[in-house]
């Protein structure tokens, strides 16, 4: 996966090719802090800046703006909380085979169905570009 990330995303002619979107979304993000300064509205960098981060991730590995059938942050924050889970098969390697806590199915799930289906549209997009 690294590999693929490095040659695919970090290559030095696909940051080059993104330098555009890039300046397109700062673009916006100054418009909107503008119009927010007029409005005298209190504005959160942080969020904004990260929904900008965001917006530039997901068009350059989607192809595409954030989307309400791909939430690749809900994703990445399932996973995490399962790998941090308690997991009394950790200690006990013979009850894995049980897995009463249904961890391993849970988990079995999540990656079958979510994260094959956003890897599949990111294969997509890397294959048709």
């Amino acid at each position: 996966m690294r590999k693929l990330c490095n040659i695919q995303l970090l290559h030095t002619s696909k940051v080059e090719m993104f330098a555009p979107l890039r300046k397109e979304e700062v673009g916006l993000l100054i418009k909107s802090l503008r119009k927010s300064a007029t409005l005298h509205e209190v504005v959160d960098v942080s969020k904004v800046v990260a929904d900008v981060i965001g917006n530039i991730n997901y068009k350059m590995i989607l192809g595409r703006s954030k989307d309400d059938k791909f939430d690749l942050k809900g994703l990445v924050h399932e996973e995490v909380t399962l790998i941090g889970m308690f997991n009394l098969a950790d200690y006990l390697p013979w009850l894995r085979l049980f897995d009463l806590q249904s961890l391993q199915l849970y988990e079995d799930q999540l990656i079958l169905i979510e994260f094959m289906s956003l890897l599949a549209t990111f294969m997509w997009h890397v294959l048709m570009s």
